[in-house]
């Protein structure tokens, strides 16, 4: 943001910036010589590092790469015999005295054969007003019927092909010719075989500065990879997380970006989302829409961010680097014919296994696949051997006596603002989820354990417009305790 027309212009001069390591790596290992095209890349990669370099030695950021910049202006002025600094290569007369004396006896003869092949046609070419092509071939309009009678009757052209509108002459070969001709074919021969020469002599000059080369190239894309990262962080606002060596995670106004793009399609905003999380486990409960799966997905991909060295969407965090991220977001494993609780199963086996190493474990909805009474002791049984793992853990569930027979970190989603949803109770009825959304506190608060979660479902229902007899019916079992076995789980 400081340097706006400095970063302009880096970015201008890496936008096209040729890939050419292997080209680099054929060089040094003597796989082949270098092209005139692969020499143009290597001195144009060569001139934009250069330049790369003017802007970067502006603003001092040097200190930011593993290894400095290595200085290649040799090599680049050897690149640039006869021609500069242009963005353009050639094998220039420069770069060999041999070279040169042979283009100069190429050229003599081209002159001389030119001089000849004007001489014998000067006649026609005062006549048509224009010389003949780079074939020796004339062509005019068959409306000009006197050139097109003195090129037929001349014995210097024949014809070479006519269509509805021209006629086309073709200047006829003379032994002189013929002989200059098989001189310059011969020179341009000699000519190659130079030039191969020359080109083996400037691959070997950079395979002597491959090493060099690769080392400034590593610098171009990590400096490319920096600057993503940069324009990146100011486009979602993003904090630079701590790294502590206290074992927890603290975030502050967290937001996960993808589901905060998709809100605002929907002319919604994310409620930022505060959390504080400690080595052991951690509960969260709270009423359906709460927002607690939305919560281990900003928990997961905030970590994934920060160690991956990027800047993170939230105002602050503080966090342990973890050794390796578990989310379980239980579904259907159709390929392996395993229900949701087997496949989860499965899954937590080995996680608990490697539990002592350091790991952010995230659990939706824990054991929720199988029957109530056997999935709250599954899930008991589990949030405790975590507890005492050296990780930290965070499990969402709605057995509610989890939480209050668990003495342990106990968060709760806050819920439906009761207040506005009668308010507005008209308007839910008529748009839906959406607008109940706007409703939804999905912020957390810390309880302790004998906190009840808050009871919204039939509210809900009800604003939605459901069968009035059918929720009055589930108010009466859970008032009366009907058939819930002293308690829900």
């Amino acid at each position: 943001n400081n340097n706006k027309e400095i970063f302009s212009e880096i970015a201008s001069l890496l936008k096209g910036f040729k890939d050419i390591r292997g080209t680099i790596n054929n060089c040094r290992y003597k796989k082949a010589i270098l092209d005139d095209i692969q020499l143009f890349e290597i001195k144009e990669a060569l001139i934009k590092t250069e330049k790369i370099q003017r802007q970067l030695d502006k603003i001092d950021l040097e200190d930011v790469f593993e290894e400095s910049f290595n200085n290649l202006d040799n090599l680049l002025r050897y690149l640039s015999l006869g021609q500069g600094k242009s963005n353009s290569f050639y094998l220039a007369d420069e770069y060999d005295g041999e070279l040169a004396r042979i283009r100069n006896k190429r050229r003599d003869l081209e002159k001389k054969l030119l001089e000849y092949k004007r001489k014998l046609s000067s006649s026609i070419e005062k006549v048509s007003k224009r010389p003949l092509s780079n074939d020796d071939e004339i062509t005019v309009n068959k409306n000009d019927t006197d050139l097109v009678k003195r090129l037929k009757e001349s014995e210097l052209f024949s014809l070479a092909s006519e269509n509805f509108a021209s006629l086309t002459f073709r200047l006829i070969e003379d032994n002189k010719i013929i002989d200059w001709k098989q001189k310059i074919n011969q020179i341009k021969s000699e000519e190659e075989s130079q030039k191969k020469l020359i080109r083996k002599k400037i691959t070997n000059r950079v395979a002597d500065n491959s090493l060099a080369i690769l080392s400034n190239l590593n610098n171009i894309a990590y400096l490319d990879f920096l600057i993503a990262k940069a324009r990146f962080s100011i486009e979602i606002n993003g904090f630079k997380p701590q790294i502590t060596e206290e074992d927890k995670i603290e975030i502050n106004s967290g937001r996960h970006l993808l589901i905060e793009e998709k809100l605002k399609k929907k002319d919604m905003s994310f409620q930022e989302i505060d959390i504080d999380i400690k080595k052991g486990s951690t509960l969260i409960t709270g009423p359906n829409m709460g927002g607690k799966t939305v919560t281990l997905k900003m928990i997961a991909l905030l970590v994934a961010m920060a160690q991956y060295g990027l800047f993170i969407p939230a105002e602050k965090m503080s966090f342990k680097p973890r050794n390796y991220i578990y989310f379980s977001l239980v579904s259907n494993n159709i390929d392996s014919g395993l229900s949701k609780f087997g496949s989860e199963i499965v899954s937590l086996k080995d996680v608990i296994e490697s539990a002592d190493k350091g790991a952010l474990i995230l659990i939706d909805e824990i054991a929720h696949g199988t029957n109530p009474r056997e999935g709250y002791a599954i899930a008991y049984s589990i949030i405790r051997k975590l507890d005492i793992k050296n990780s930290i853990s965070v499990i969402t569930t709605h057995f509610e006596r989890l939480a209050e027979t668990l003495d342990l970190n106990h968060l709760q989603v806050k819920g439906l603002d009761h207040k506005l949803l009668e308010k507005h109770s008209g308007l839910i009825k008529e748009d839906g989820i959406d607008i109940l959304n706007k409703y939804m506190d999905f912020s957390l608060e810390r309880v302790n354990s004998a906190a009840r979660v808050p009871h919204d479902a039939i509210k809900v229902a009800r604003l939605l417009g459901f069968d009035k007899e059918i929720l009055n019916n589930a108010e009466e079992i859970i008032k009366n305790n009907i058939g819930l076995n002293g308690g829900d789980f």
